[in-house]
């Protein structure tokens, strides 16, 4: 997929709305496709400081799907009641980095942190187990 970065918003707000309207497996569609549209290119759009940083350290890349889970690491920092960001970081532990594990880990950390629609996280982890 070559990378655009206006591709990831309409499935990230369809994502939310089919969440909020209780479709679940509608909204989780949705949103790994705003992840997989998000993937490339996410330390240019998000964090382009980080190239640079690099560079003066000298330290290699971890991989695009590092780079945008270590971004929506922060969003869940700033939003901690958004179920929909939860379900966007273990879909990139879950599918892109083949660790379902951390999906479950991150997937019960937004229910603990009471993160809504709540069923779009109890649907998600019902599918990882």
């Amino acid at each position: 997929m070559r990378w655009n970065p206006a591709a990831a918003r309409p499935s990230e707000l369809l994502g939310s709305l089919y969440a909020w309207h209780g479709e679940d497996a509608a909204a989780l569609g949705a949103l790994a496709r705003a992840v997989a549209a998000d993937g490339e290119g996410s330390v240019a759009r998000y964090a382009p400081w980080l190239t640079w940083q690099r560079r003066l350290e000298d330290s290699p890349s971890p991989g695009i799907w590092h780079d945008l889970a270590q971004v929506y690491t922060q969003w869940l920092r700033r939003y901690p009641d958004r179920a929909e960001t939860y379900a966007r970081l273990a879909l990139i532990y879950g599918q892109q980095l083949r660790d379902p594990t951390q999906a479950r880990a991150v997937l019960l950390s937004g229910q603990e942190q009471g993160a809504m629609p709540a069923s779009l996280l109890a649907y998600y982890l019902s599918h990882l187990e």
